[in-house]
């Protein structure tokens, strides 16, 4: 049944040496997160609509994070609709002010690509590179980024489908 290790200093502050679970974590985060206004989490959602949320994406999963997560971790989504991988560092990293390390965000979440696909016909091998340096960008940007790069969701069932589209995000 798992659940999230706790950082060193919260964990050490609290005795546990364990992966707590899911029941023994959130136990823990309606406790204390009312009483001290403690976060452990802080993780900076970039990306496309996907992220972003509007049209067909109700409840874009940056907000189901803070949700199921808890009061103790929260998720900023910082993503643009329509936005390409390359894009996404140069224009969402800006909205940060001074970067995500700055911000006291430890996890940086990204998933784009699909915009490289869809809109722009790029091949695989392009969005693989802009998605590389993308990643490399955001783990170079500070010293406390860790990346949480998320894969390219399936493109069966959209509107346009096609199997060439498809074989390029399988490819991705």
């Amino acid at each position: 049944s798992g659940g999230l290790l706790m950082n060193g200093s919260v964990a050490a502050f609290l005795g546990f040496d364990r992966v707590l679970t899911e029941e023994e974590r959130r136990k823990i985060s309606n406790y204390l997160a009312p009483i001290y206004g403690l976060k452990i989490g802080h993780l900076a959602a970039l990306g496309d609509s996907i992220t972003a949320g509007g049209g067909s994406v109700a409840n874009p999963w940056p907000n189901q994070l803070n949700t199921s997560l808890g009061p103790l971790w929260d998720a900023k989504n910082f993503a643009v609709s329509g936005k390409r991988a390359d894009q996404v560092f140069s224009e969402q990293w800006a909205a940060l002010n001074t970067g995500a390390y700055r911000r006291g965000f430890n996890f940086i979440a990204v998933l784009a690509g699909i915009n490289d696909i869809r809109a722009f016909k790029e091949t695989s091998a392009q969005v693989i590179n802009d998605l590389q340096t993308l990643y490399d960008r955001v783990l170079t940007a500070g010293d406390n980024n860790r990346l949480i790069a998320l894969p390219l969701l399936p493109n069966k069932g959209d509107n346009g489908y096609d199997t060439d589209r498809q074989t390029k995000i399988d490819e991705v």
